[in-house]
């Protein structure tokens, strides 16, 4: 048994169980605690608030606040001479000052009315000697910061930019980038303040990161952008999507759609009516004024073109070397020479399954399952 049965509820966080003792109480407070994955306790269900850092947690009790080590022993604390000496300094006397992150030797530590200071343990001293509002968290150690409605960036204690921004919106990458706007203008600016693409985009899309591309939208257009600056696919297509599966890129102008790779290379021209991929068989399935191909590829080239008969109404993509074909209003099944495995004359074929050799079928209102006549 990892954790023993006594909690009233248990939660994965990053590489840990977090475990609660009861249910929340009327101010949604509760005991927690922590263990890792192999069942060892690191902090027993008594605290309040626990934040999982970089090998390093935090936590409260009876008013305190604490930092852990990987192993759950305490490091440094709220009670520690130079934070309350510096506290008393500004006249600031927070009921429950609480570590909320900390990286390193470096700790986020709330105060109270929305009010944050960055504590430095090694020199022991508050860094800026600084106040800050409106704090929030990207990342381990990395945190946004509002001034006069205006958004900065600090990551490891340093201030990497100013509070110039309309708003800052983690990008991905684990907090190393960040979309940035003022005035409705988007860019984007890695995690040490550096200005990677410049605002003057009307959006920048963060959920199509992948190698270090970004898809931009200037005037209703479309385009894939590197964290560099540099212009893959240009900004004049109605529509993007970044395949992960395939490492390839879907465009359209339209209703016709096109093919890139990752470096901007083309693959199938923006000429087509529908296109369909297969990763495992290396297979575009695609339709033009009513004729049907397969384009086959290896890594971002195509390498063989197949046509198929014309007299095929529609096929669907392929599935470890097999397809679903429709012809004249009947449904069979192709393998990737072309060639057919099971005639076109049922009702419908709702799927098939490569594992068991067998596909489900209707034909006159009746179903059935039948075996594939092919070697797998």
């Amino acid at each position: 048994m990892i954790v023993p049965v006594k909690y009233y509820s248990i939660y994965l966080k990053g590489n840990y169980f977090e475990v609660w003792a009861r249910g929340l109480d009327e101010d949604y407070n509760t005991e927690m605690g922590l263990y890792n994955l192999r069942g060892k306790k690191i902090l027993p269900a008594i605290y309040r608030d626990i934040n999982i850092g970089e090998n390093q947690f935090t936590a409260s009790i009876d008013g305190n606040s604490y930092i852990f080590n990987k192993k759950g022993k305490k490091t440094h604390s709220t009670n520690e001479p130079f934070i309350k000496k510096w506290l008393i300094s500004q006249k600031i006397f927070p009921k429950e000052p609480e570590f909320t992150d900390v990286k390193g030797h470096i700790a986020l530590l709330y105060l109270e009315k929305e009010r944050y200071v960055l504590v430095d343990f090694k020199a022991k001293k508050i860094i800026g000697n600084k106040i800050y509002k409106g704090v929030h968290k990207h990342a381990v150690g990395v945190y946004g910061y509002h001034v006069n409605d205006k958004e900065g960036l600090i990551n490891n204690g340093k201030e990497v930019i100013p509070p110039t921004y309309d708003n800052i919106t983690d990008w991905g990458k684990n907090g190393s980038y960040f979309t940035v706007e003022n005035k409705k203008r988007y860019g984007i600016v890695s995690k040490d303040g550096k200005l990677m693409i410049p605002l003057k985009y009307d959006f920048i899309y963060s959920n199509q990161a992948r190698n270090n591309l970004c898809e931009a939208i200037l005037d209703k257009k479309r385009g894939l952008i590197s964290l560099d600056n540099k212009m893959i696919l240009p900004v004049v297509f109605d529509d993007i999507d970044v395949d992960k599966s395939s490492e390839f890129v879907f465009v359209s102008k339209g209703k016709k759609y096109g093919v890139y790779d990752y470096q901007g290379n083309m693959l199938l021209d923006v000429i087509y009516d529908d296109i369909s991929i297969s990763p495992t068989d290396q297979v575009f399935t695609v339709k033009k004024d009513k004729e049907i191909q397969l384009k086959f590829y290896k890594r971002n080239k195509i390498t063989k073109t197949l046509t198929l008969p014309k007299n095929y109404d529609n096929v669907w993509e392929f599935n470890q070397g097999l397809a679903i074909i429709k012809k004249s209003g009947k449904y069979g099944i192709i393998n990737l020479k072309g060639e057919v495995v099971l005639a076109a004359k049922y009702d419908f074929i709702k799927d098939f399954d490569n594992r068991s050799k067998a596909t489900w079928v209707t034909r006159n209102k009746v179903y059935g399952i039948l075996s594939l006549p092919i070697k797998f």
